[in-house]
């Protein structure tokens, strides 16, 4: 890291990618508030590449998907207790990569199941909900559920496979935000490669016809491990919670292996839906409630 600053100098696109490996072998070694700094660090560099990069819109947050520190960070913070920040993090991650795909001055066209595509994109110049914000249109009995993984890649593979590397995000509109240590069937606790990879293999069998080669045992045998590891836990937590009514519906965030899998197919426990980021669901919330107010007074009026 010295010598990338040195040789470099301190805005050097390369230093951002440096303090994120950087972190992933803190994180690995268990050294969370070294991490912490240096990701945070990473994501300000991130920050300053995402808004000099030549290309916006799509491509930007697709580079962004790529190359961000931040779920990573939201991991460290929650292994040290700070379900807070830790979700703080994922939305900054989640709601910042979609503001700019509808930021994109070519995304006009695409937007109008969101609302005048003018208006929608004057949302995306507000940033970021906070999470007070986004938690004033959580439904009572409603919670987001999001999921944070260490991917493992390439050569760091082992690092990424720590323990600590995965976890599930629990939000409701009252009570503490939870972030939840997922196990994996390694030692201590610890995700296996297979564990790791599970979601994935069972995204790719049910986007296939059905077959009578022993797809269907697979897709079994993959349903009860990915339920046993990521939404279990979830379940549990929910149930001894205890703070408001019990929860019917699921509102699932895009992150990590889980991102593409149909929830629906692990849980028959609850109503599921999906949403880009905390920050789109408030949104379009406070839009809904908005314009129903709205045919309410025109009625009475007439």
């Amino acid at each position: 890291l010295p010598a990338v600053q040195q040789t470099w100098g301190g805005r050097s696109p390369l230093l951002g990618s440096v303090q994120h490996v950087l972190g992933l072998a803190l994180h690995a070694q268990g050294k969370l508030p070294e991490a912490v700094a240096v990701l945070d660090a990473a994501a300000r560099s991130f920050e300053v590449r995402r808004q000099g990069m030549s290309f916006d819109g799509l491509e930007r947050a697709a580079w962004g998907a790529r190359a961000s520190p931040l779920p990573l960070l939201a991991a460290c913070l929650a292994a040290m207790g700070d379900a807070q920040a830790a979700w703080e993090r994922l939305e900054a991650n989640l709601g910042r990569g979609l503001l700019d795909a509808l930021g994109a001055p070519g995304a006009l066209g695409a937007l109008g199941a969101l609302g005048e595509p003018k208006e929608v994109q004057g949302h995306a110049a507000q940033g970021v909900y906070d999470l007070r914000r986004i938690r004033e249109r959580i439904g009572p009995e409603a919670a987001l559920v999001a999921w944070v993984d260490v991917e493992p890649c390439s050569r760091f593979q082992p690092l990424a496979l720590a323990k600590g590397g995965h976890w599930a995000f629990v939000l409701r509109r009252e009570g503490k935000a939870m972030c939840i240590e997922l196990e994996g069937s390694g030692e201590g606790g610890a995700f296996t490669l297979e564990d790791a990879s599970a979601p994935w293999h069972l995204r790719g069998l049910l986007s296939k016809p059905p077959g009578g080669d022993g797809r269907a045992a697979a897709v079994q045998d993959l349903v009860r491990r990915v339920h046993a590891q990521r939404v279990l836990p979830v379940e549990e937590a929910l149930s001894a919670e205890g703070c408001g009514p019990p929860v019917t519906h699921w509102i699932v965030l895009p992150g990590g292996s889980m991102a593409g899998l149909p929830v629906e197919v692990l849980t028959d426990r609850f109503a599921v839906s999906y949403a880009p980021s905390g920050t789109l669901f408030a949104w379009l919330e406070t839009e809904r409630e908005d314009r129903h107010a709205g045919m309410v007074a025109a009625a009475k009026a007439a």
